[in-house]
């Protein structure tokens, strides 16, 4: 996703699941994709990670 968001001009900021705050950002991708197809369950992942 970093390389397609890239490619089209954006500036790209890797966070790990664990920091505490975001920095300042107009859009925040969670891509999907997760082992058995494309599901929207990367959001809900995330809000139980710790």
């Amino acid at each position: 996703m970093a390389v397609a968001l890239k490619k089209f001009g954006f500036k790209n900021k890797m966070v790990w699941h664990e920091n505490i705050e975001l920095p300042k950002s107009d859009l925040v991708v969670l891509p999907g994709g997760f082992s058995y197809g494309d599901y929207l369950r990367c959001g809900s992942m995330a809000s139980k990670s710790k």
